[in-house]
């Protein structure tokens, strides 16, 4: 009877951790998927920039007019890189459709949404994103 409860609290542990690596591991994967997206806005990219080299009130002033243009220049980078690769994706999709049958075109759906990492507000958060930067 010992060795049971020994046994069942051990297997019991393992599992836990296990539990607890898997969530971790999720909560750090989408913490960095929220700072990629951050990055790709203007903003994001100045803010960033600005933390990582560490400048001084009075640097930042000087240094904004430089850095927004480089921002721009990288925001508009990230916007051409998701419309090729939506573009690309949609093209995929077009041409495989005579090949598949309709359950197999419904998982290359959820697979294409899932390689564009879109959520379905996406464009409109993108609509208003490009208002203000504009």
């Amino acid at each position: 009877m010992e060795n049971i409860k020994t046994i069942l609290a051990m297997v019991g542990l393992v599992a836990i951790g296990f539990a607890g690596g898997f969530f971790t591991h999720a909560q750090l994967t989408q913490h960095h998927l929220n700072q990629v997206a951050k990055e790709a806005t203007i903003m994001g990219f100045e803010d960033r920039l600005f933390k990582v080299i560490g400048v001084e009130e009075e640097q930042r002033k000087r240094l904004e007019p430089i850095v927004k243009e480089y921002a721009q220049r990288m925001g508009k980078i990230h916007t051409d890189i998701h419309h090729d690769r939506k573009g690309t994706l949609d093209s995929l999709h077009h041409a495989l459709q005579s090949e598949l049958t309709e359950q197999q075109m419904e998982r290359l759906g959820r697979f294409i949404h899932r390689q564009l990492r879109m959520r379905p507000d996406h464009d409109k958060k993108m609509q208003r994103r490009k208002k203000i930067d504009h």
